[in-house]
């Protein structure tokens, strides 16, 4: 008997609580979880709710959605669903194996390239689309251990070999031998020995921004190193600033490199960016890439386009040279009170915190039937490990109703948003021709992103063990939308970066609109949700001097 008929039987064996326990605890990364535990207060959230239900279908034929996994009380009520909704005998406790393919060195670009190439064109040589990675030692290191190390990881991942090049069938991307591939270290100084290393860290700060926000050809190569020296009044010090196209890197690529640049090598992936492509392109040439296009022309019907008051008199902003970006922590003690009041709302943190955002949204510009674009991972299991851009744009719009509980409004909110995220396989490019037809209007005026459970980066595996912070604060300032927040789980922390156009919005707009935003964070993890919408503010009059937003980018 081979050893995939013995998996098998072992499956059908095997009951599905324990088969969905063995399940959750792997993409919660917590192997203590049992079967009296909600998901929620374990730690999961949509996008690992969205990873688990694709397990789910794929491990047991079925066909469950985001929605049906937060309705259950707990594991064991989960797994209830599991049997309720099963059709056909599972083939193994896992996705569903496929033919091992040996990926093409050069293929085209996939939905969620197309958008981000196609909004570059819109705007050449800006830096808006850059992925850094920014890090600053404790001291002056040896770049040899460091080259090496960096050598190792582009090897390792193809698509940080990637590059465009132009062809009779459109833009395609080419990746280049393994065996020949090495990374370029630019040294560069930065004089601040007028000051001392804690009163000259903003001017280092801004430097490294500026750094990073430099364009990047992606005809040309993948990934920048530069090795700055920084040298104080009283210490000499390095940083490392590491930058990656958008086009081949996103998010969740940047945790799996980090895991990598501190040692924890993984096994290397026998999927490739390309396989995904591909899988893609089959998809929404089928009934569910139509199935999708009919969701989102439906959801995104007749939606208003919100205007947020602008003191900066218009001008061609069509596509956006100069933006700026915020910082700003979330106190402990509302932190807390939100995961309580996310747990207690059955909704996840990234729920609470859009909603509050639209809330805010329409406090500033009166408009109730709000519509903001967000990012989705984008992996299925098989791609989990696999380094590009899988990341999606898509839209969540609510009605909101001010007379109604911040309650009621998460519970608006939460269903819409797994309604979208249940159709977030439609990419960014064909969702915006769909929701502008004929025209260039963008999708949401603005973005709202949440990035849970990031762990601080200490050391570089194989490097001397200098003591290093990886600077989560630093962004290329070049906005893609008008105005975008995006809020980070780091260690204990909850740091939110605003990121506007400065073509439309002064600092201290921005600045308090975003204090606001606070306090209504505060109002909300003490009050638990209960008050309306109107009393969260005190009225419910739009502002004036409202100006529709010009097209970014998506």
């Amino acid at each position: 008997m081979s050893d995939e008929t013995d998996n098998a039987a072992a499956t059908k064996a095997k009951p599905t609580i324990e088969i969905v326990l063995d399940m959750v605890r792997t993409v919660l990364k917590e192997p203590g979880v049992a079967a009296d535990d909600h998901f929620l207060a374990r730690g999961g959230d949509s996008l690992k709710g969205a990873q688990l239900v694709h397990r789910f279908n794929e491990c047991f034929n079925i066909e469950m959605d985001l929605a049906d996994l937060f309705d259950q009380l707990n594991i064991a009520a989960l797994a209830d669903r599991v049997d309720q909704a099963i059709t056909n005998v599972p083939v193994r406790a896992g996705a569903r194996a496929r033919p091992d393919v040996h990926a093409a060195e050069e293929g085209p670009l996939s939905g969620q390239q197309s958008a981000i190439w196609a909004a570059e064109q819109l705007e050449p040589g800006s830096g808006a689309y850059n992925v850094p990675g920014v890090f600053l030692f404790d001291r002056v290191i040896d770049a040899g251990p460091l080259r090496e190390r960096l050598d190792s990881l582009v090897r390792r991942h193809p698509m940080l070999r990637c590059v465009l090049r132009e062809a009779s069938d459109g833009t395609r991307q080419v990746v280049r031998p393994a065996e020949t591939a090495t990374v370029d270290i630019e040294r560069l100084e930065l004089d601040l020995a007028t000051k001392t290393s804690s009163e000259g860290r903003p001017t280092l700060i801004a430097a490294l921004t500026d750094l990073v926000g430099q364009p990047l050809s992606p005809y040309k190569s993948t990934m920048r190193a530069q090795l700055v020296l920084v040298r104080f009044a009283d210490r000499e010090q390095h940083a490392l600033a590491l930058t990656v196209h958008h086009l081949f890197c996103d998010g969740w690529s940047w945790q799996l490199l980090l895991a990598e640049l501190s040692g924890r090598r993984q096994p290397a992936s026998s999927r490739h960016y390309l396989d995904f492509v591909r899988d893609q392109r089959q998809l929404l040439s089928g009934e569910r890439g139509r199935t999708l296009s009919r969701f989102w022309s439906e959801y995104l019907e007749k939606r208003p386009m919100m205007a947020l008051p602008s003191a900066i008199g218009a001008g061609d902003v069509s596509a956006p040279q100069r933006g700026s970006a915020l910082t700003f922590h979330l106190e402990p003690e509302v932190v807390r009170g939100l995961l309580a009041f996310a747990r207690r709302e059955r909704a996840t943190t990234n729920m609470v915190l859009l909603a509050a955002w639209m809330v805010l949204l329409w406090k500033i510009s009166g408009v109730r039937d709000q519509c903001v674009a967000i990012a989705v991972n984008g992996r299925k299991p098989q791609d989990e490990d696999v380094v590009g851009c899988f990341v999606n744009t898509i839209a969540v719009r609510t009605p909101l109703r001010p007379h109604e509980s911040f309650s009621a409004c998460l519970t608006d909110v939460r269903q819409a948003q797994l309604a979208a995220l249940a159709h977030a396989d439609l990419p960014t490019d064909q969702l915006v021709r769909l929701a502008n037809p004929g025209s260039t209007t963008m999708l949401a005026p603005t973005n709202f992103s949440f990035q849970a459970g990031v762990e601080p980066f200490t050391s570089f595996g194989g490097v001397p063990a200098y003591e290093n912070e990886f600077l989560v604060d630093i962004d290329p300032a070049e906005p893609t939308f008008p105005l975008s927040v995006s809020v980070m789980e780091y260690a204990a922390e909850m740091i939110a970066l605003v990121k506007y156009s400065t073509e439309l919005f002064r600092p201290e707009t921005v600045t308090g609109w975003f204090h606001e935003f606070l306090t209504l964070l505060e109002h909300i993890a003490r009050d638990g949700g209960h008050s309306n919408l109107i009393e969260l503010f005190g009225d419910e009059a739009a502002p004036t001097g409202a100006v529709a937003l010009p097209d970014f980018t998506f």
